[in-house]
């Protein structure tokens, strides 16, 4: 297989995947559903594998998986190579970056460096949350083109690069620790399953593991309200408990210490002129409003 693969048939077979169905993929590329077909038969002649099943929704097949993650890399970089020469120009396309990123980052400080990006009003985002286990699946299987993320093995095909350290406090409303419940009977605030920050800093600081009741908020902005309403304590971004630390609505956990988490930005190597701009822009903004770390941070 000496020549390139055809890339209009590679952005056929991403879209098929990506969009769900061969006729959603049909509108997405303004083409017939007959023309989906025919053009992913081809690149399965041409690799000489089977690449999608033909399932409700199509699934990649195992040569489908390996191949999927190139193909939406060089069809994205295709599309902005295209815009940055003006192809497509007045037909509203634009540079478009799809990203992952934590949900406490959303909702303190990506959201805003995001806004104050150079390019900010050039570039369509696209916003996932994620938590790690995510990230490291979505950036390996080239749905998105960077994450901030607590992993900081870069995923192949990726570089890792520090953001910052993101400090957690221990937070109760001052009602919840007037009934006088002990520490390990105190009630506490999960943000969902997968979330064991609040349970790993309880065993830390009795020295045993403790069972309490625990409630699941999977929001972060809910979750920082829930907790200030007393239905539990949990570990605030220290950016979120500040002002309703400075108004009383939540105090400081007697017994608890702060948790400091590193944060890393992923990124696919060599990035669009889009990525590489906004990733310099979050690394300055991350630097100037984030903890630097040190060496007693955790991971």
């Amino acid at each position: 297989m000496s020549d390139p693969l055809p890339l209009h048939q590679l952005a056929t077979f991403a879209a098929v995947i990506d969009e769900g169905g061969f006729e959603a993929a049909a509108r997405s590329l303004n083409v017939s559903p007959p023309a989906i077909s025919q053009r992913l038969k081809a690149l399965e002649r041409t690799v000489g594998r089977s690449l999608v099943e033909r399932t409700v929704p199509p699934l990649p097949t195992a040569a489908g998986e390996r191949l999927l993650p190139r193909a939406r890399r060089l069809v994205g970089m295709a599309a902005e190579a295209a815009l940055s020469v003006g192809l497509g120009a007045g037909t509203g396309a634009r540079p478009t970056l799809h990203l992952a990123v934590n949900a406490d980052s959303l909702d303190t400080w990506f959201l805003e460096a995001l806004a104050t990006a150079p390019g900010a009003h050039r570039t369509q985002v696209l916003l996932e949350r994620a938590d790690q286990d995510d990230t490291h699946r979505l950036l390996l299987s080239g749905q998105v083109q960077a994450a901030v993320t607590t992993a900081s093995t870069p995923v192949p095909g990726c570089t890792s690069e520090l953001l910052g350290v993101m400090r957690y406090l221990p937070v109760a409303a001052p009602r919840l620790l007037d009934a006088g419940e002990e520490l390990a009977r105190l009630p506490m605030v999960d943000f969902d399953d997968a979330d064991d920050l609040q349970r790993s800093s309880l065993t830390a600081w009795l020295g045993h593991a403790a069972t309490p009741p625990r409630h699941k908020v999977p929001s972060s902005t809910a979750f920082a309200r829930a907790v200030e309403a007393g239905l539990g304590w949990g570990m605030l971004p220290e950016e979120q408990a500040q002002p309703a630390l400075r108004r009383g609505t939540l105090v400081p956990l007697p017994q608890g210490l702060p948790h400091d988490v590193v944060l890393s930005w992923q990124s696919w190597d060599p990035p669009t002129p889009a990525l590489a701009e906004l990733s310099a822009h979050l690394l300055g903004f991350a630097a100037r409003r984030l903890r630097r770390p040190d060496a007693g941070d955790a991971a």
